[in-house]
């Protein structure tokens, strides 16, 4: 059980880090097309949440 438990843990923790860096690649071209800020503010509150969910998910592992 506790095998299966680490394994979800490490899945979780790989989808989080990739979605903060989909974001971060995200908010690097729409800075480049100086899209609206609201959009800007959005993706990096997207990227900070995904990284505060990381940190929480490796703190258990």
């Amino acid at each position: 059980m506790r095998s299966n438990t680490l394994d979800v843990l490490s899945s979780l923790i790989e989808i989080n880090t990739e979605r903060v860096l989909a974001y971060e690649r995200t908010l690097t071209e729409l800075k480049k097309e100086e899209e609206s800020p609201d959009i800007i503010s959005l993706f990096d509150n997207l990227a900070r949440e995904s990284n505060t969910y990381k940190q929480a998910l490796n703190a258990s592992y």
